[in-house]
């Protein structure tokens, strides 16, 4: 495989591509290797918000189409005509699951700057990734593939005295983001199984199946960001996700945001976060920055997934933590591309580095940060601060004790009045419709930011959701769906 440039500036002009890029662009925009004539971004919404401020395109707005890889694949061919061949591509929801899309990508020459191909097949095959998990230390609910007229084909199997009729399952769309297409199998079903392989007879050649049956697990639903060049990895935080949450319009098993800090003790959980995330990244060669999400409980962790590429909760991660180089910078480096500027690293790039800290604030006491970054290094990242970091940054981006963002849902269709959108921008709502757009039920309408500074407010997460609650109601009220 041909070697990435070791210097950004061989890149001319970059493809930006996602479900959302939005969070992406943000990301972009405030670090060095911005340039709005370098980047061009392709997404399915296309919101107000990101199209005035770089070159964005909407797969639905612009070119009437779907999120399909076909679709994909039209739309990025006529993006070439207009602009010519893409020197490499960033990517983020959506496109891990795929992986076809990047190997045409590969195929015309364009630089893949995250996870290469193969490495999103065994990171989103359950056959593959769920047996990593548990070998790894963490818990992994019992889970079936689905097979067509015939016996569902195990797993993963775990020991379990309760009958399976009398257990809580889901059934999941392997292929999937957000939380789409998740469903609760009806109490009482009979899942049936035939032996299947277990966690011994995995195989990676083992195609994956379009969907699992998956017991359902309590506990606090979690997500934690870490950053990988194959061999070594840093945790870089851990937050709460809003799941299925009715402030927000979203159905039952939605995503609906995030809140960082993870405002619990994490005990032990923190050290087996860290040996799962180091396990994975020996395992499947993962670089970049990547994410899992787990199920916290008393007993461990219990892993759900991956998401090998640039994730939701990341520019939470960002805001709360002001880390010296901007995160998608973090992210090329940890690839071997280097921003070409001079940087202050202390002369040490190598791995592993120390963990940083504050991804777990609430494990062992909380660091002093006195000097605005806890004292702590991030991947590649000494005492350069990059001179536009400041610049054009949310109002929220002033280190906080805690940083939210929630999704708000239509619970109806509903249309957006032409006033609305303009006001929104100015309340520091990321994810803007246009005037007059028409939004589907059960589809998001924007996303609201929160944060909570004051070292007197408390608990801050629970702040920080009150506000979102707040923001998400305010929304809801200028669309008259506050009934």
């Amino acid at each position: 495989m041909k070697p990435l440039p070791g210097n950004f500036g061989a890149f001319s002009r970059l493809l930006v591509l996602g479900y959302c890029t939005r969070p992406l662009a943000d990301a972009i925009r405030r670090s060095r290797i911005w340039s709005k004539d370098r980047f061009v971004f392709l997404d399915f919404f296309g919101d107000m918000d990101q199209k005035t401020s770089v070159q964005n395109f909407s797969l639905a707005k612009d070119f009437g189409r779907g999120f399909s890889e076909t679709d994909l694949k039209k739309t990025i061919e006529e993006l070439t005509s207009r602009f010519g061949r893409f020197d490499g591509v960033i990517y983020n929801s959506g496109i891990e699951n795929r992986p076809g899309l990047l190997e045409w990508l590969k195929e015309q020459g364009v630089a893949i700057l995250g996870n290469d191909p193969d490495v999103l097949r065994a990171s989103r095959n359950p056959d593959v990734i769920l047996p990593l998990a548990a070998r790894h230390g963490a818990y992994v609910p019992e889970t079936f593939a689905v097979s067509e007229g015939g016996p569902c084909r195990s797993i993963h199997s775990i020991r379990d005295s309760r009958q399976k009729s009398c257990r809580r399952w889901l059934l999941k769309p392997t292929f999937s983001a957000g939380g789409s297409g998740i469903k609760a199998v009806p109490d009482g079903s009979d899942v049936a199984t035939d032996g299947g392989l277990g966690e011994s007879g995995v195989k990676d050649s083992r195609e994956a199946p379009a969907y699992v049956i998956q017991e359902y697990i309590e506990g606090i639903s979690c997500s934690a960001v870490f950053v990988a060049d194959g061999r070594h990895t840093e945790v870089l935080g851990v937050s709460r996700q809003l799941i299925g949450d009715a402030d927000f319009g979203g159905r039952r098993f939605a995503y609906c945001g995030n809140i960082i800090p993870l405002d619990v003790p994490m005990g032990s959980a923190a050290e087996k976060i860290k040996r799962l995330c180091a396990g994975l990244t020996v395992d499947l060669g993962l670089k970049g920055l990547n994410c899992i999400d787990f199920i916290l409980k008393d007993e461990g962790i219990w892993f759900l997934e991956i998401n090998p590429r640039y994730s939701a909760s990341m520019e939470l991660l960002e805001a709360f933590q002001t880390p010296t180089l901007p995160l998608i910078e973090i992210h090329l480096r940890a690839l071997g591309v280097d921003d070409g500027e001079d940087v202050d690293d202390g002369g040490d790039l190598s791995l592993p580095r120390r963990e940083f800290e504050w991804a777990f604030p609430y494990g062992e006491g909380t660091p002093d940060r006195t000097d605005g970054t806890g004292g702590h290094r991030l991947w590649g990242a000494g005492k350069h601060v990059s001179p536009s970091y400041d610049k054009g940054l949310p109002p929220y981006y002033h280190q906080p004790r805690a940083a939210g963002k929630a999704i708000v849902y239509a619970t109806k269709e509903v249309t957006v009045p032409d006033d609305v959108p303009e006001r929104w921008l100015a309340r520091g709502i990321r994810d803007v419709p246009f005037p007059g757009e028409v939004i589907p039920a059960d589809s998001p309408i924007c996303t609201v930011l929160a944060h909570v500074t004051a070292r007197d407010a408390g608990n801050a997460g629970e702040e920080c959701m009150r506000a979102l609650r707040i923001k998400a109601a305010e929304v809801r009220h200028d669309l008259g769906l506050s009934e």
